[in-house]
């Protein structure tokens, strides 16, 4: 997350945006069991998503390997994906003000899972790349980023894990035995 918003959509001056993000994953343990997990974000402003029923909005894993540079537009719009997470947002629902946010389906919580040895994920959050005859924007803005325009305010988004440990069999030696009958114990080492 950085110092400025995250836009992300399509803009007949700024052209096609994406917004890439990475969570380090390096305080969950590496035998975690990922059980659900769910992407939050927050709709600041949608002045510049003019056409209500057009478009939508996915969130997609980024395979770390298939990318060098975040900030490089390329290659972030151009890397391979390990796969899109919970069902797309639509136009419709992104109400300035209010959460939304993805949930992840199984085989998704096990493509986070792996993530866990990397120590983060990436994502990329994926609008509309083209735009209708005599429409010019469909644009969102989320976040407010920690620069001169943040106000203190910080809306970030945010990645809910929720996961357990695996059973570990603890096996410990006897070091005494012994067997008890109503006249006697007889122990044995």
């Amino acid at each position: 997350f950085g110092l400025n918003s995250l836009f992300v959509g399509i803009n007949q001056s700024k052209g096609i945006c994406d917004a890439a993000m990475s969570f380090d994953l390096d305080t969950i343990p590496a035998n975690a069991i990922i059980k659900s997990a769910r992407f939050y974000i927050y709709p600041m402003n949608r002045v510049g998503a003019k056409i209500e029923k057009f478009g939508e909005w996915n969130l997609s894993m980024l395979n770390q390997e298939s990318f060098s540079e975040v900030t490089d537009f390329d290659e972030v719009e151009n890397a391979s994906t390990k796969g899109v997470m919970g069902r797309a947002i639509q136009s419709s629902n992104l109400t300035q003000g209010i959460w939304n946010h993805w949930s992840f389906s199984r085989h998704e919580c096990k493509l986070l899972q792996e993530e866990i040895l990397n120590k983060k994920a990436v994502f990329r959050i994926d609008g509309p790349k083209t735009l209708p005859d005599g429409e010019d924007s469909q644009m969102m803005q989320f976040d407010i980023g920690y620069g001169q325009f943040g106000g203190g305010i910080h809306y970030r988004p945010i990645l809910d894990i929720k996961y357990t440990l695996e059973n570990k069999k603890i096996k410990l030696p006897a070091s005494t035995l012994s067997t008890s009958c109503r006249d006697k114990t007889d122990d044995t080492l």
